[in-house]
């Protein structure tokens, strides 16, 4: 069998040596145009756990890699003359170059060839030719070649960065955010040996245009950034490679593979650097190719591309969505600029997939900082050893309504009604999930007239009547809890007459409600009628008393995110005093959270999130990064109704403040 690969970087070169090594009469070639000592960029990065993979499937590659690994256990994050270090990271680096030299004598020693300096720039050059690995990189002229087959979508991100070293040595995986008269520069810096680091500069485009740094020339480059980090920097040098201002693409494929091509490594799909995943992503993805063949067999080579991207597509998918989260919140970093450094620093350490917790089980120290920051500047309760709580244990204020903690209850359609009067169900299932520790009860969407019932058995508030039920209810809650009660306000299909909503949000104050929310569905946004429902309610419920407003986001009629905060905006002037953000549980993981945090940090407004959260850790995790003030569970506070009380317990937290009175 006769493979070539179109390209020499990790991706081409550990496959060719795992092939050879699984299939030693097939002929292996690795095309390369550049020089064996020339290569772009620095240093590498590897988590402990990817250094794993790449034992298992190469010992020999791992021992000789191990030898010139400089190891580091702490991220540090340097932030307006602060420097926050989280230590149990794991993380291990090398030079670019010395990685190729590596994998270039285990190509040497296995028998795969190597030609430096030659470029093939058609596919028809390699007829005759059995497996076409295409690994040329971002770039890759074997994916553009094949794009009607592929479809190959490429996605220009927002930020310029530049990729150059430092004579500085490092101890850590650095974050540096740095305020400029043009702008936020960001920098992504690590050990690549002893004696020097890796140290790519970032900013948005209009930043890099503000500095004038789009005609720059390298030693342009140097010097504007020596100056900008002169003080990080401690008179060491920055040190180019090719080190041009680029922009990054998110490079997404339909299919890898087509016939007897396919495409490993950036060709095929890329992570935004701030993961570190790109070199990983690449030699693991010949780690998987091998093993398809290693379980087909040479003699159907379709069918194990075909099993290959089968395989190794739902990892690639996620590492993508990791790396777009990622991505993001370094493009959107200058709107965290308010926060203080301990919040920053926790803030980018969970941009992904870290949690609270995750980061408590690595480091207890750091965690125990954060947390007490913020139950100082919450004024929270401390435990009886003086403990901080954990940050959905801190109290929360709202235009004079005190919650004692950041937990909600989430709305839920029990549809027990009877002509819109509610009973005893609504009193069992809010008042147990009340005694459970929740800090806000909220109700199932209430309507605001007969006709605006979405079923016969939903609850209703346009009689009098039904404001005795609720206020059985919210008496009941009040007397055996600390937990406040939120109404729900809403309308099934077209709202007729505004003073419905108005009488029903007097009749919620009559039941003795602390706050009330209003659903301004799609319907009712696309009327225009959501500011004089607003309006309507503020007349009812009075001018002192606290307001939500619920709004839907991901789903097909939603607005979007942009949408979404210029509507905020609009509802803070009107008396809005918090958002209640609903997603869908079809969302993908985290993808609430950026809509969160633009509504929170662009629109000024408190934010309470529902998006399938699924435990305390969760809630900590986002209440703690400044991501939402409030989190709203559902599912898990039905399976537990005291899960509130049990997180506090589990804590070593005082759970007294939040139980039954």
């Amino acid at each position: 069998m006769r493979i070539v690969s179109i390209g020499g970087g990790p991706a081409g070169l550990f496959f060719g040596v795992l092939m050879k090594s699984a299939f030693p009469r097939a002929e292996i070639t690795v095309l390369e145009r550049n020089r064996p000592d020339e290569t772009q960029g620095w240093g590498v990065v590897f988590s402990h756990e990817t250094l794993g993979n790449i034992g298992a499937a190469d010992p020999k590659t791992y021992r000789a890699l191990s030898e010139r690994f400089a190891h580091w256990d702490e991220v540090e994050v340097r932030f307006r003359g602060q420097r926050i270090t989280s230590a149990g990271h794991g993380l291990c680096g090398l030079p670019r170059r010395e990685l190729l030299g590596v994998l270039h004598a285990r190509c040497t020693e296995v028998g795969v060839k190597l030609e430096f300096q030659r470029e093939v720039k058609t596919l028809s050059q390699l007829d005759g030719v059995d497996l076409i690995i295409g690994a040329d990189g971002i770039g890759s002229w074997v994916r553009d070649q094949l794009s009607a087959q592929l479809g190959p979508n490429l996605d220009w991100r927002r930020c310029r960065y530049c990729w150059m070293g430092s004579t500085l040595p490092l101890r850590a995986l650095t974050f540096i955010l740095k305020e400029s008269p043009h702008g936020l520069f960001q920098v992504h810096a690590y050990p690549s040996d002893a004696r020097s680091s890796t140290f790519v500069v970032e900013c948005r485009e209009e930043v890099w245009r503000r500095a004038g740094l789009e005609r720059a020339m390298e030693a342009d480059t140097v010097a504007f950034c020596e100056r900008l980090f002169a003080e990080e920097l401690q008179g060491a040098k920055l040190l180019t490679n090719r080190s041009s201002w680029r922009a990054f693409p998110i490079v997404r494929s339909e299919r890898w593979h087509h016939e007897r091509v396919v495409l490993l490594g950036d060709a095929a799909h890329t992570a935004h650097f701030s993961i570190g995943s790109g070199t990983k992503m690449a030699m693991e993805d010949g780690i998987a190719l091998v093993a398809a063949f290693r379980e087909l067999g040479l003699n159907d080579v379709p069918r194990a591309l075909a099993a290959y991207e089968a395989a190794r597509r739902p990892e690639v998918e996620r590492a993508q969505r990791t790396s777009q989260t990622s991505l993001e919140w370094f493009e959107d970093a200058s709107r965290y600029l308010e926060q203080e450094p301990i919040q920053l620093a926790f803030n980018l350490l969970t941009r992904a997939k870290r949690t609270h917790e995750t980061l408590r089980k690595r480091d207890p120290a750091f965690i125990r900082r954060l947390d007490e920051w913020m139950a100082d500047r919450q004024k929270a309760p401390r435990a009886s050893d003086g403990s901080p709580p954990p940050p959905i244990f801190t109290p929360f204020e709202l235009r004079g309504l005190a919650l004692a903690n950041r937990i909600a209850l989430a709305p839920l359609g029990l549809e027990e009604a009877a002509n819109g009067t509610v009973g005893d169900a609504q009193l069992v299932h809010l008042g147990s999930r009340a005694q459970g520790g929740v800090g806000l009860v909220c109700t199932e969407v209430t309507a605001i007239s007969a006709d605006g019932r979405a079923t016969a058995g939903s609850a209703g508030i346009y009689r009098a009547e039904h404001a005795s039920a609720w206020r059985r209810i919210v008496d009941f809650i009040h007397g055996r809890s600390r937990a406040k009660v939120c109404l729900v306000l809403g309308h099934a299909g077209p709202a007729k007459k505004w003073e419905d909503f108005s009488r029903a949000a007097a009749h919620a104050a009559e039941a003795g409600f602390d706050l009330l929310a209003v659903e301004l569905s799609p319907f009712l946004r696309r009327s225009g009628g959501h500011l004089e429902a607003l309006e309507a309610v503020r007349r009812g419920w009075g001018e002192q008393r606290p307001l939500s407003a619920l709004l839907s986001a991901g789903g097909r009629e939603d607005a979007t995110a942009g949408e979404l905060v210029e509507l905020a905006r609009l509802l803070r002037t009107r008396g809005v005093d918090l958002l209640h953000l609903l997603c869908p549980t079809s969302m993908a993981p985290g993808a609430h959270a950026p809509i969160a945090e633009r509504l929170r940090f662009e629109a000024k407004l408190p934010v309470l999130v529902q998006a399938g959260l699924r435990s305390a850790d969760e809630a900590n995790t986002l209440v703690a990064a400044g991501r939402a003030d409030l989190c709203a569970l559902s599912s898990p506070l039905l399976e537990d109704p005291h899960l509130v009380l049990r997180a506090a317990r589990d804590a070593g937290y005082d759970a007294a403040p939040y139980g039954p009175r």
